[in-house]
């Protein structure tokens, strides 16, 4: 038994060893991929003015939705999208019916409270206060008359007590007409203010425009009901637009208010000046940008708010860029890139194109000045793909 384990292990140990030279042999047989014949050039440094190039999402200066000072039901939309409008207009118009019974019911309670307290300015004149104020006089004047008396035996203790209590009583009477006439004048305060806020309410039933500008959205129809929490309108101005930038943290420090930016617009085919105005006070910990906010003018309306974007900030001075020709270049998925040989292989390089001379690009990237760069790359050629260099584009490398 022993025997034929030890046979089976060699048999199977010979097996695995000619598996294992038949799979070297096939190895060594497959073909290797093919050198692509290219020709390069060397990347070229140059000097190119010291700018920063962001994009973004243009705003309109300002943007509200605007609702109503009280709730009412609607009884006129005055404005559609699009609608151009100056600071007063009316852009919705609540029903004033119920606003006008209400103001008119108000008014009555006030002229009812001021009849009650007999049309008098203060408390000490209303009626019932002056007649408990005279009727606590007699009785203060009599106690003080008969103390005397009492004091020489003249007067019998009973008698004197029941003037006494007469005072304390009068006065306490007088006290309570007196709060109660104040606290009369005080209703009747609140009711001249509720008064004149129903009679304002009217006044509040035009929702009007705060700014001029044109109408983004209406949000409403004639016979809702509505009330200071719902918007009506969305109203933008565009005269001024404003673009909200994120600055990398490397350039961060460079940037200050005041500095100039001419903002390419896509779809418009307008550029616009502006103006850096704002920086927030601490860079974004998360993504280790610097936010920035470039105004521009657009009094004439020419660009809508919602365009997307491109400012290119200049910062001064000049720096170190890298040039290449312009068929280097190859885009795919909207990300550039160039091929660099590296150790006989071309090695694909994503770059940022700052600006184009004739025909020649001047790029950014992980890249150095020297390097020979496939000068027009063959639709075959991939990362990592072998390549030979021609003869021609070997002496321009040299």
């Amino acid at each position: 038994m022993i025997n034929k384990i030890r046979t089976l292990t060699l048999v199977t140990l010979a097996l695995a060893g000619c598996q294992a030279e038949a799979t070297k042999e096939g190895a060594a047989a497959a073909p290797q991929a093919a050198p692509i014949a290219v020709q390069t050039t060397p990347i070229v440094a140059t000097q190119v003015p010291d700018r920063l190039d962001l994009d973004g999402t243009l705003e309109a200066r300002r943007r509200a939705r605007i609702a109503p000072r009280i709730s009412g039901h609607v009884a006129e939309v005055k404005v559609e999208r699009g609608s151009v409008v100056k600071a007063g207009d009316a852009l919705v118009v609540l029903r004033t019916d119920d606003f006008e019974l209400a103001a008119r019911a108000a008014q009555a309670r006030v002229k009812a409270q001021r009849e009650q307290l007999g049309g008098q300015a203060g408390a000490a004149a209303v009626p019932e206060v002056v007649a408990a104020r005279l009727d606590w006089e007699s009785a203060r004047d009599y106690l003080a008359r008969v103390r005397p008396l009492h004091e020489k035996g003249a007067m019998d203790d009973l008698a004197f007590e029941q003037a006494e209590r007469r005072e304390a009583v009068t006065r306490a009477m007088h006290q309570a007409a007196r709060q109660r006439a104040q606290a009369g004048f005080a209703q009747l305060q609140a009711l001249t203010v509720e008064a004149d806020m129903r009679q304002g309410d009217t006044e509040k039933s035009n929702v009007s425009a705060p700014f001029d500008g044109m109408v983004v959205a209406r949000f409403v129809e004639v016979g809702e009901f509505v009330g200071p929490q719902n918007p009506v309108v969305e109203l933008v101005d565009a005269r001024e637009l404003k673009l909200i930038l994120d600055v990398p943290e490397r350039a961060a420090a460079r940037v200050r208010e005041g500095q100039t930016a001419d903002i390419t617009v896509d779809g418009a085919g307008e550029v616009l000046k502006g103006t850096v105005r704002h920086l927030a006070g601490a860079l974004d910990a998360t993504r280790r940008t610097l936010t920035i906010e470039v105004y521009a003018d657009n009094a004439n309306g020419a660009v809508r708010p919602g365009h997307f974007a491109r400012a290119r900030i200049e910062l001064g001075g000049a720096r170190t860029a890298l040039e290449v020709p312009a068929t280097a270049l190859t885009e795919r998925a909207g990300v550039s890139r160039i091929y660099v040989v590296r150790g006989g292989k071309a090695e694909a390089e994503i770059v940022q194109v700052i600006e184009r001379r004739g025909d020649r690009l001047v790029v950014e990237g992980s890249i150095q000045a020297g390097e020979a760069v496939v000068a027009a790359p063959p639709r075959t050629l991939a990362d990592g793909s072998p390549v030979t260099v021609g003869a021609a584009a070997a002496a321009v490398g040299k």
